[in-house]
């Protein structure tokens, strides 16, 4: 027989003994145990008069209390009429543990404001509500990126204009003396399509050639597509510089 058990159920006869064999017998102590439920040990401990209990709680000391925290708040939740331990602040009055009873009831008070607030997040009312807000905020957030692609295409749509009302053996001389207001990277594919059969039958002038190869290295994209529609093969401009041939009419 253990010392300080029963001799009919080895039921330890004060907390302290409970604590010495829980720690022997490596029982589970902790409150959110979701495995065994520390089963064991409640069953013991319901075995001992709850003013006995109290009286070990008493006992305990700061330093212990601070490393065996989980084994004294399912002490508290065990013995205690609802889990919080409210009604056992006067018997653990002027007690290390009554500081760690408060914190005890402070954070079980925290966590039932958390659970509340899900519940009440929950609602298809908040649901609803929390779905609008992200909308709202979503739409706030994006409102400067769709403001200034709004006006980047009402200037595109105007450099769109402008270049239908131009000739089109003017088109790049017109690119080349005027500040648009969007980038010419933007405008680069509409140029390409006024002027890509327009030079499979038209010789290309060497100025607008120059600012073409400009437009070309600076912003590529359509640009280069268009100025590689003059880049002949090697070889061929070998033959035409032999032939004394300066055409750059495109085939």
């Amino acid at each position: 027989m253990t010392h300080g058990m029963t001799s009919a159920t080895n039921q330890p006869a004060s907390l302290g003994e409970l604590i010495a064999a829980a720690k022997r017998l490596e029982w589970c102590t902790s409150l959110g145990c979701t495995t065994c439920g520390a089963l064991p040990f409640r069953k013991a401990l319901r075995g001992i008069p709850r003013e006995d209990v109290i009286s070990g709680l008493r006992l305990m000391s700061s330093q212990y209390l601070q490393t065996n925290l989980e084994l004294f708040r399912l002490i508290i939740w065990e013995i205690s009429a609802f889990g919080y331990g409210g009604e056992l602040k006067a018997p653990l009055a002027d007690t290390p543990a009554a500081v760690q009873l408060q914190a005890f009831i402070d954070w079980r008070h925290r966590q039932d404001e958390k659970r509340h607030a899900y519940a009440a997040s929950q609602t298809p009312e908040a649901i609803a509500e929390s779905r609008a807000k992200r909308k709202a905020d979503a739409i706030q957030a994006t409102a400067l990126h769709r403001e200034r692609k709004a006006a980047s295409q009402d200037a595109i749509s105007a450099v769109t204009s402008t270049l239908a009302q131009t000739p089109t053996s003017k088109i790049i001389a017109l690119v080349n003396a005027t500040e648009f207001d969007v980038s010419y990277s933007a405008i680069g594919g509409i140029v390409y399509k006024r002027l890509v059969d327009y030079y499979r039958v038209e010789p290309i002038l060497p100025a607008d050639l120059e600012t073409l190869t400009r437009l070309a290295a600076t912003h590529g994209g359509h640009w280069k597509k268009l100025l590689d529609r003059f880049t002949l093969p090697s070889s061929f401009s070998t033959m035409l510089n032999q032939n004394g041939d300066p055409s750059s009419r495109i085939d």
